[in-house]
């Protein structure tokens, strides 16, 4: 399969996640469930900032995290973009999705121009989110 996909289980002490998780290329997938559910560490493990006990991460068909083997997250291709307070609080939603880009080495308006499509591919062009700080999009979607 091309795209993401997750089979993993990580342990952290008496808190276990098991999870097993195919996304398509191209296809938009919401993670919804209580606190404490696994999300966060869900989207942790895809974006290299936690490992597995048992799995694999792989997207496009590339193994970026099992038990032996974690890919660097800023070598990975994928970014984890949350709400608070990871965001830069200076920058608008859209300069903070180009941040990593520019980081890399990407021209600013080439950057900006990547974060209006990823603004559009979700959803959020439309509601003018791009232009808001991060303390201005909660209200925004009812969260």
């Amino acid at each position: 399969m091309s795209g993401l996909e997750v089979t993993a289980v990580v342990d952290r002490g008496a808190y276990r996640l098991d999870v097993e998780l195919a996304v398509a290329a191209g296809e938009t997938v919401a993670v919804l469930g209580p606190s404490g559910a696994g999300k966060s560490t869900l989207l942790d493990v895809i974006a290299g900032l936690a490992g597995v006990t048992e799995g694999h991460v792989r997207v496009g068909g590339r193994e970026l995290t099992s038990p032996r083997q974690v890919v660097a997250p800023q070598r990975r291709g994928v970014v984890l973009l949350r709400q608070d307070p990871h965001l830069f609080p200076h920058l608008t939603a859209r300069e903070n999705i180009a941040f990593g880009l520019r980081a890399r080495g990407t021209a600013k308006t080439d950057a900006l121009a990547e974060a209006d499509e990823w603004l559009t591919q979700v959803g959020l062009a439309d509601v003018q989110a791009g232009d808001r700080r991060p303390r201005e999009l909660s209200g925004l979607f009812g969260l």
